[in-house]
């Protein structure tokens, strides 16, 4: 069924008016309902042909010969609209807004750098040269990948349009591709920092490091998260602000508690920051503290220290006290242990040598031989106990006297096994020869 018409109301003087556009109903075989378009044209003929069109565009694409309308128009829609409502979709449903931020930012990069101006453009020889260009670690690589995979992943469960351009591009191998390492500081060094930190600053560092918050959960922080006068003095991170979306409650050190109490304003209500100039993004500041301390930005190995290795130092620390790596994991809210134990870890802050010492007992000999190792065996020693040890077959001949045993390396052992008497015969043991 198909047709068009002009709809009809009532204009002011209460007379029935039609419209000036046409409307076109149609319904396929199948349809319950029927279902109407506006089709934008005065001339009833044109709108006739504009509504078979239609039809026929719809009965082709339920046959799957063509695409529908609305996959159609998405294909050709601009790539910045549908970033702007794949963050939106993402945004309503409570993802944090650094990630909404951070996605929106990678996606729109694609979109300029590749030449992306719809979900047309889109395939796999423009990225795979936008990526060999790119400078950047493997691991963010790859996260930009991950993050046009999931704007074309929503855009096949909202409108039905399965894109797989890129399911053929891999995933660079991270190992061994970072652009940087980030190291743990020594206490001395961390010591230093501290001292010649300027109070606001120094705050920030103390958080780091006794607590190891990130820099979004440091900047969060109000006063009425933290409860400095109750017998167990705490932190506490709302969920808005941390990556699991979970409320957090970190126990605080009795030297960061004090910290705490000594830089809070008197009277100051809940809800004031505690950094009222949030954490610095820039490098300056910190550089400038790092090199009042003596500590280099890139060490000798080429790892790096910046604000975020604040938070490796802490893990690192703990795990060097001998705490349980679970409860490391707790501590640093790691959704996975590997983090905490690869990621975070700085190795060369371990004990490696000091551990190594527990292989001793494998390699430790028997005192008897402790005072024969490094000697040469000769006639005067071992070998002619030996000889001296050889007992007769019993079969009429003698055992050859102990001036022809010579140098024989592996006497000693010959004369302590019980398999002696069937190894040596009448004819003697075979000694080597100088």
């Amino acid at each position: 069924m198909e047709y068009v018409f002009q709809r009809k109301h009532t204009n002011a003087a209460g007379k029935a008016v039609k419209a000036r556009y046409w409307t076109g109903r149609y319904k396929l075989a199948g349809d319950v309902r029927h279902r109407e378009v506006a089709l934008h044209c005065r001339d009833k003929q044109v709108a006739e042909q504009k509504l078979r069109q239609l039809v026929q565009q719809e009965e082709r694409a339920r046959a799957g010969l063509v695409l529908p309308v609305a996959q159609t128009k998405c294909l050709v829609r601009p790539l910045e609209k549908l970033i702007d409502e794949f963050i939106a979709s993402k945004e309503q449903v409570g993802r944090a807004e650094t990630y909404t931020r951070i996605m929106a930012g990678r996606l729109f990069t694609l979109a300029k750098e590749c030449g992306w101006r719809t979900l047309a453009d889109i395939d796999a020889p423009s990225f795979l040269a936008w990526r060999r260009r790119k400078k950047k670690s493997a691991k963010t690589l790859n996260e930009y990948l991950g993050g046009i995979r999931r704007l074309l992943a929503w855009v096949g469960n909202q409108y039905g349009l399965p894109i797989k351009a890129l399911d053929s591009v891999e995933y660079m191998d991270e190992r061994g591709r970072e652009t940087f390492e980030r190291r743990a500081l020594t206490l001395e060094e961390a010591q230093r920092l501290l001292e010649v930190a300027p109070p606001d600053r120094r705050l920030i560092y103390v958080l780091a490091l006794s607590t190891g918050l990130r820099r979004e959960e440091m900047a969060s922080l109000r006063w009425g998260d933290i409860d400095l006068d109750g017998p167990q003095p705490y932190l506490r991170v709302r969920a808005k602000f941390t990556k699991n979306r979970k409320d957090v409650f970190i126990p605080l050190i009795p030297q960061t508690a004090e910290v705490l109490r000594s830089v809070r304003p008197a009277g100051v209500s809940g809800g004031v920051a505690v950094l009222p100039n949030g954490v610095p993004r820039n490098r300056r500041a910190l550089r400038r503290d790092m090199k009042a301390a003596g500590i280099p930005v890139m060490d000798g190995n080429g790892r790096k220290f910046d604000l975020h290795a604040l938070r490796t130092t802490c893990c690192t620390f703990l795990l060097a006290a001998g705490i349980p790596v679970r409860i490391v994991q707790e501590i640093m809210r790691h959704s996975d242990i590997r983090l905490t134990t690869k990621n975070y870890a700085d190795m060369s802050r371990s004990p490696v040598r000091e551990s190594m010492n527990a292989l001793a007992p494998l390699v430790a000999w028997p005192e008897e031989e402790k005072r024969t190792a490094g000697t040469s065996l000769d006639l005067g020693s071992s070998c002619h106990s030996v000889a001296n040890g050889v007992i007769s077959p019993g079969n009429g001949k003698p055992a050859k006297p102990s001036m022809n045993v010579g140098d024989f390396a592996d006497c000693h052992v010959v004369a302590c096994n019980d398999a002696r008497p069937k190894m040596v015969e009448a004819e003697g043991l075979e000694p080597t020869t100088r």
